[in-house]
């Protein structure tokens, strides 16, 4: 969750439902709204070998420590359920999501690629 103003929060989440969801048209995931609020969803459409990829970064995204982060949570342990790219690293400082020593401190983790990285 990242504080988006002085009143306001939006929160980044990669959501697991137990049983697969079949509902289809413009409610089909209105399941998610609580009181009044309606978030933006966006199912996973990735396949195969893609499907893991995106779970995985979809929780690293929840997880990693971001400029605004005022609450995280997951029982899916960065670089110990899975490993982490190098380039989701670079696609948060990019986007201005990380700060320079969360980034740093991240990427000397994720040693693939550290070297290149560091000199961009």
């Amino acid at each position: 969750m990242e504080r988006a103003s002085p009143r306001q929060v939006h929160m980044h989440a990669y959501l697991h439902v137990g049983k697969s969801c079949h509902h289809r048209g413009r409610e089909a995931l209105d399941v998610f709204n609580s009181e009044g609020v309606k978030p933006h969803l966006t199912p996973n459409t990735a396949s195969d070998k893609s499907h893991m990829g995106a779970v995985q970064y979809g929780h690293f995204y929840v997880v990693v420590n971001k400029i605004g982060t005022i609450f995280n949570y997951t029982d899916f342990g960065t670089f110990k359920a899975y490993r982490v790219e190098g380039w989701w690293l670079d696609n948060l400082l990019k986007s201005g999501k990380l700060t320079r020593e969360t980034y740093l401190h991240l990427a000397a983790r994720a040693t693939i690629g550290f070297q290149k990285r560091l000199a961009d």
